[in-house]
């Protein structure tokens, strides 16, 4: 796969998203959700939660989790 980094760059700067909430996003669009599970065994932290947290602030995922508690499944 070859990425488009100034393309994907500017991408992150518009959206305001880190690269590891891009990264989580594009996991739960393309449905392979085997690839979390992977990033957590190889990055004990794949996101803050904070990261976690703007990202239900913007409505791109809902965190159906007791309030102030995120899992990434």
């Amino acid at each position: 796969m070859i990425i488009d980094l100034e393309r994907w760059v500017e991408f992150l700067a518009k959206t305001k998203l880190t690269p590891g909430q891009y990264t989580l996003l594009s996991i739960m669009f393309e449905r392979k959700f085997k690839l979390i599970y992977q990033l957590k065994a190889s990055n004990d932290r794949v996101l803050t939660k904070e990261e976690v947290h703007d990202l239900v602030d913007l409505g791109y995922i809902y965190n159906w989790n007791e309030s102030g508690r995120y899992a990434l499944d």
